[in-house]
């Protein structure tokens, strides 16, 4: 009992200058060790270390645990979160048993908005129309899509919940139906993937990699193409070995031109569809559950799981200063476009703590 105050100054010292989170486990670790003490009946003698200890970093951990404040973790970025983020992730780091699971969008999440050049990124059917074909007919048959698609609905943002998913059955079978009419290749849908002007997120390469190596399921949900979305990937040098995509799957004949969709239309408002996945039960079947995205509709891909599992950490990616329609509904949010590192970070963390 007699160190426990000088090892929260140490403690909190030390990690202060390197991560806000790691001095907030700690903590969360000290309150545990005072909660033990006190059920000991040897509170007493701990009692005015611990107040001195706390006291003297309250100030510096005022910032990192106050609601809907910048949290920084590590040099990388920073995190705005609501109460229930910490609740999360307490039950992360100490439920024991069961593994961890990443479910993520891919279109601006594992992708960053602002594109290689700086513009903004191009998303999987951006990808396709922009680049899978080159000749006048090709471009005439988009910006007709996009014309009907206007002229039948209006402002999409206008739209009831039931007219967008009516919406969204027409538009994905639509495009879908130009791609079949105009006789795209695999060459091409793989030379797009190749060319175009989006990047994965800084640390998302890291995240899969780390993935991989502990064996957690990565699951990538997603309204555009599994073509598409695979083939940034191995262009970026990310292996595919335990990624499981659920997208729109293309199919192609002996000739390699496009013959169909393997499964039924993924569009945003039926991705939850993937928990039928044939590869998915370790997804429903996981303990902890790590949900990435950059809308609140992404987070309808995980519905009713996270009731299934233990804890359930959701982090949302601002890209248009979204951030507080993220907030009412993310545990966390990465603001400004920001990188993955942070991500990557709290696995690294769930992993130390035996959540793998």
């Amino acid at each position: 009992g007699c160190g426990c105050g000088l090892y929260a100054k140490v403690f909190f010292m030390a990690h202060w200058g390197g991560s806000h989170f790691t001095a907030l486990c700690g903590l969360m670790f000290l309150a545990m060790t005072v909660r033990r003490a006190q059920a000991m009946g040897i509170m007493a003698p701990l009692a005015v270390e611990v107040q001195s200890a706390l006291l003297s970093v309250g100030d510096r951990m005022a910032q990192a645990t106050s609601t809907l404040r910048g949290v920084a973790l590590g040099s990388h970025t920073s995190l705005r979160t609501r109460p229930s983020f910490w609740d999360e992730i307490e039950k992360m780091q100490r439920v024991e048993g069961g593994g961890l699971v990443v479910v993520t969008d891919f279109d601006r999440t594992l992708t960053s908005f602002k594109g290689i050049n700086g513009d903004k990124g191009e998303e999987c059917h951006d990808i396709v129309f922009k680049h899978a074909s080159s000749t006048q007919e090709w471009a005439d048959s988009i910006k007709a899509l996009w014309e009907d698609t206007r002229h039948r609905f209006g402002p999409f943002h206008e739209l009831s919940n039931e007219d967008r998913v009516k919406f969204c059955d027409w538009w994905w079978a639509e495009a879908n139906g130009k791609m079949l009419e105009h006789g795209i290749t695999r060459d091409a849908v793989k030379l797009a993937a190749q060319k175009c002007n989006t990047r994965l997120r800084p640390g998302c390469a890291d995240l899969i990699r780390k993935c991989q190596e502990r064996n957690i399921p990565f699951f990538i949900v997603s309204a555009g193409f599994t073509d598409v979305i695979e083939g940034i990937l191995e262009r970026e040098g990310v292996p595919l070995r335990g990624v499981v995509v659920h997208a729109n799957k293309m199919m192609f004949d002996d000739r390699g031109v496009l013959s169909g969709f393997e499964g039924g239309i993924v569009h945003p408002h039926n991705k939850d569809e993937f928990q039928h996945h044939p590869l998915a039960a370790p997804a429903c079947h996981r303990s902890r559950l790590v949900v990435l995205g950059d809308k609140v509709k992404d987070l309808e891909s995980v519905a009713g799981l996270g009731d299934k599992a233990v804890a359930a950490l959701k982090v949302g990616f601002a890209n248009l200063g979204d951030e507080e329609e993220l907030l009412s509904h993310y545990d966390a949010v990465v603001p400004a476009d920001g990188p993955m590192h942070t991500v990557s970070e709290l696995v690294d963390r769930f992993l130390r703590a035996g959540a793998g």
